[in-house]
């Protein structure tokens, strides 16, 4: 009964921190590329 109720919550964890991780990459990415642009050369 309780790993019935667990194991989705488990898996939409393990989702929802891939799915952050991927946005914090890709802010990371947007951050990184304007900041090397906005170098004065």
């Amino acid at each position: 009964m309780l790993d019935r109720k667990f194991e989705p919550h488990l898996t939409h964890g393990i989702n929802h921190v891939k799915r952050n991780f991927e946005y914090g990459y890709s802010l990371a990415g947007l951050i990184g590329n304007s900041r090397s642009r906005n170098e004065p050369k």
